[in-house]
């Protein structure tokens, strides 16, 4: 438990989600190099939109302060 919460509270939301953008950014491109070369062998195929993440925000709580049973 102290383990989870200790990585828990090592979170960091803001670069979790510009790692998250930047992995999705290279995975369309990757999918944009696949259309493209599938195009040149079928030029009937539909290039898709770059689909836009929706906006997320991130609700944390505040960590508690230690407590100490006797």
């Amino acid at each position: 438990k102290q383990e989870l919460k200790r990585r828990y509270e090592s979170l960091n939301p803001a670069l979790l989600k510009r790692e998250i953008d930047r992995t999705l950014n290279l995975l369309y491109k990757a999918y944009q190099a696949k259309q493209t070369s599938a195009q040149k062998v079928e030029p009937k195929l539909k290039p898709l939109k770059k689909l836009m993440p929706a906006t997320v925000s991130f609700l944390m709580t505040q960590p508690r302060g230690a407590t100490v049973s006797s």
